[in-house]
């Protein structure tokens, strides 16, 4: 009798972890953790179940084109914010920041970069539209009031280096 209550606590306890471990996996810490994880493009490839098609490409482009570790200030990550099917994720680093954008699907997949201050100005921009489009962003938000090195080493240093957690 006591082997069955035994073994009926284990399972219990197995289904729980089981379901807790599948709950974890659909949190955007989670997907915002696996991100930081990515090195490689081989990682985006292992991963893209956490990607937009629209967030792999830009994943895959910033580490395309990032030239070694970071060297900026660290990043501070601020507490998600759920609205209905999308999330973001705000970030400071340094003089600028913006949020990560998720969107809900089985898992949050990222979507996108969204840079709104850099080196003290507000500019509210999309990296994925700035990476299609780089005249038009720059455009957008005015050229030369922007340091656009900086901002795409931010961007750059932000995938898949996202220091400092939440």
């Amino acid at each position: 009798m006591v082997g069955v209550i035994v073994i009926a606590a284990i399972a219990a306890a197995w289904v729980f972890l089981q379901q807790r471990k599948a709950f974890d996996r659909q949190t955007p810490e989670h997907a915002v953790a696996v991100i930081q994880a990515m090195a490689t493009v081989e990682d985006v490839t292992a991963n893209k179940a956490f990607l937009t098609p629209q967030g792999e490409r830009l994943v895959t482009h910033l580490l395309n084109q990032r030239k070694g570790p970071s060297k900026d200030e660290a990043t501070v990550w601020s507490e998600p914010e759920i609205r209905g099917n999308e999330c973001f994720v705000p970030f400071k680093r340094g003089e600028g920041g913006g949020h990560l954008v998720l969107r809900r699907g089985d898992v949050w997949k990222f979507d996108d970069i969204v840079m709104t201050r850099l080196d003290g100005q507000t500019i509210d921009i999309s990296m994925a539209f700035a990476m299609e489009h780089p005249l038009q962003a720059a455009l957008k938000v005015g050229w030369q009031s922007v340091d656009w090195e900086r901002g795409m080493r931010i961007a750059l240093e932000l995938a898949p280096i996202f220091a400092g957690g939440f």
